[in-house]
This record gives structure tokens, C-alpha cells and sequence, in this order.
């Protein structure tokens, strides 16, 4: 079982290495910092390798991680944080002065000291013996084996900082959680699916998004994966896992209108200003295309709304209001909206809200 595991993770690893993501920037000082932070990230797994130059599967999941928090308007040293915060110092190539830091640092150096200065005790003993009586030597011999013993705690204190500190930064329990994720994926899957089973919890929902990525480097042009990675982000309530997954689902298939519906749904969720203005811009996308499209007209108008565009957010409502059957119960909701956007309108300091 394990030579089978170990093969699927160097499978999964060539395959990764050959799929480039096809990321979307703001501007091109936002993809230089991209490509800036994958570049002095370092991968939990590969350990000597950037996560820019890594192909496996917990290296692309950070690529997509720092893509998300750069979408989110988070600056490189927030984004640093965050990664050493959950990684530790290990993922930095420039970790921060700490206690256990400088005394990985000073080791060596205080090696190199210990060293001289034995050689240079050595040679004065040689020196001292060949010049003492006969009775020195002894006393000589005697007074090395002493010191030997007394140098005997400090090489094992030593040891044993070089390997907690070895133990800690490598962060091998984060390979660890993602292995296990990665076995649990058919059954969390199905969980899922299941109407009659309970609930996955938020660990287990955690679990299942970083197995989805791990699958998704395998078939990196599944749709409906990338979309079910999303829907898994939305129910973590986490933008930054659920807003790149759809982004990526509507790259693949930007003409299915439910997958650009809950790529624009996720975004305007935010309080992000760019994600609103990028959800205003696809909604008014799809209200071009689809002008009597419910489920458009009703998104577009909320959008319009918070981005307190109330004379466009009326106009919506009312389109949306010409739409609805007569005896829908939408209808008397879809008037109050509009009520409420026509006021805001004239009296933007009004407290109302939908």
C-alpha cells in the first residue's frame, strides 16, 4: 500500500509539474508580486524548491492560496505572514530573527570556535608533554579524559535543539494532513453527495477542498471540479479558496451560465472592492446576454445595490419585477426593493437596506 501511495504522489507530482495555471491579474505589478512570492515561498514538500519551480500538489495549492490573497487586496509582507503563520519559519528562504533562529545561526560558528580552540589545547599539550617530566604526561592524559566528559552535555543539548528545531521547521505534519486528505477524498465525496448522511464538519471540509485540489492537478481541465472546490469554498466561508476555484470553472466554461452565476454570486459576497467591481462587470456581461434571465436580473440588481448604484439597482428590480408571474410572492418583496432603492436614490444618507 505504501510503494502504491508512493507511486500515485510521483504520478501526481510529474503531472503537476506540467500544468501551468492559467491565473487572471488585475495589473502587471499585481502578477509581479505573484510571481515575486512563489519565487521566495519555499515548498513544505519539496523543501530546497521554490513553490514557482515545484510540481507537487501542496506547492500548487499555495499558488493558489497566494493568488487568492492577492485578489483579496492583501499586500506581500500580509501575505508572508500568513504563510509562516500556518507553514512556520521553514517556507520563508528569509526567516525572522528568533532565539531559534540565532541559535541555528550561531551553531556553527560555535562549532568552528570549539574546534580551533581544541586543536589549539591539542597542540599546546603536545607541546607542554614534550618539554614536562616523566610524571607529567599522566597527570596530562588524566586531565584530558576530564575535560572530554565535560564537553559530553553540551554536544548532546546541542543535538537535541538541532533536532527539534529540524523537527519544527520542516512542517511534516503539514505533508502528513495533506496525504491523509488525499485517501479520504472518495469517502468525503460521497459523504457529500449523500442526503442522508451527516454533515461534513469544518475540518473534514477542509480536508475535502485540499484533496479536490490534488485531483484537480490530475485533470486540471474539469469544470465541474473546479466549480464543486468552490461550492466547498463558499461552505468554509473562505473567498480565497472559493473565488479563484470559480474563476477557474468559468475560464473553462464561460458559456454555462450557472458557473458564471456562482462565480459573480461569490464575488459580490465580499467586501472586497475589486471583487465587486469584477462581479459588476461579468453581471452586466450576462444581463447583456441573458436580458430575461431571472437569476441574472435578481444578482445584478443586488450587485447595484452594494455598489450603491441604487438608480441602476431600481431599473433591475423593475425589469426583475416585469419578469415574475403575477401570483408569484416574490413580487411584493421585489417591490419594497425597489421602493428602497428609489429612496436611497434621492436620499443617500437614508439608513434602509435590503
Amino acid at each position: 500500500m505504501r510503494g502504491f501511495l508512493f507511486a500515485l504522489l510521483l504520478l501526481v507530482a510529474a503531472q503537476a509539474q506540467a500544468v501551468q495555471e492559467t491565473l487572471t491579474f488585475a495589473s502587471e505589478q499585481q502578477e509581479a508580486q505573484y510571481r515575486q512570492l512563489t519565487a521566495q515561498l519555499r515548498c513544505p514538500q519539496c523543501q530546497n524548491t521554490s513553490i514557482a519551480d515545484s510540481g507537487s500538489p501542496v506547492a500548487a495549492d499555495l499558488r493558489l492560496k497566494v493568488y487568492g490573497l492577492l485578489q483579496a487586496g492583501k499586500t506581500p509582507d500580509q501575505i508572508v505572514d500568513f504563510m509562516v503563520a500556518r507553514y512556520g519559519n521553514f517556507i520563508s528562504y528569509d526567516p525572522p530573527l528568533t532565539p531559534l533562529t540565532l541559535l541555528l545561526w550561531l551553531l556553527p560558528l560555535a562549532a568552528v570556535v570549539g574546534g580551533g580552540g581544541a586543536i589549539y589545547a591539542r597542540s599546546r599539550r603536545r607541546g607542554a608533554r614534550a618539554t614536562a617530566p616523566p610524571s607529567a604526561p599522566v597527570t596530562c592524559r588524566a586531565s584530558q579524559g576530564r575535560r572530554g566528559w565535560l564537553l559530553l552535555p553540551g554536544g548532546l543539548a546541542a543535538l537535541l535543539v538541532s533536532g527539534g528545531a529540524w523537527l519544527q521547521t520542516n512542517s511534516l505534519h503539514q505533508v502528513e494532513s495533506w496525504q491523509r486528505s488525499v485517501v479520504a477524498l472518495p469517502s468525503l465525496l460521497t459523504q457529500l453527495s449523500s442526503p442522508r448522511a451527516a454533515p461534513l464538519d469544518h475540518a473534514s471540509l477542509r480536508s475535502l477542498a485540499l484533496g479536490l485540489r490534488t485531483r484537480l492537478q490530475e485533470d486540471p481541465a474539469n469544470a465541474r471540479g473546479w466549480a464543486l472546490l468552490g461550492r466547498v469554498g463558499m461552505m468554509l466561508d473562505d473567498p480565497q479558496v472559493a473565488i479563484p476555484a470559480f474563476n477557474r470553472a468559468h475560464q473553462l466554461a464561460p458559456d454555462d451560465l450557472s458557473m458564471a452565476l456562482t462565480y459573480a454570486d461569490a464575488m459580490a459576497r465580499t467586501d472586497d472592492p475589486q471583487h465587486l467591481r469584477q462581479a459588476s462587470r461579468l453581471l452586466a456581461s450576462l444581463k447583456a446576454r441573458y436580458p430575461s434571465d431571472i437569476a441574472v436580473i435578481r444578482l445584478y440588481a443586488l450587485n447595484a445595490w452594494q455598489q450603491h448604484r441604487y438608480p441602476e439597482a431600481a431599473a433591475g428590480w423593475q425589469t426583475l419585477l416585469a419578469l415574475l408571474p403575477d401570483n408569484d410572492p416574490a413580487r411584493a418583496e421585489t417591490q419594497r426593493l425597489i421602493g428602497l432603492a428609489q429612496k436611497r436614490a434621492q436620499h443617500p444618507e437614508s439608513a434602509d437596506d435590503v
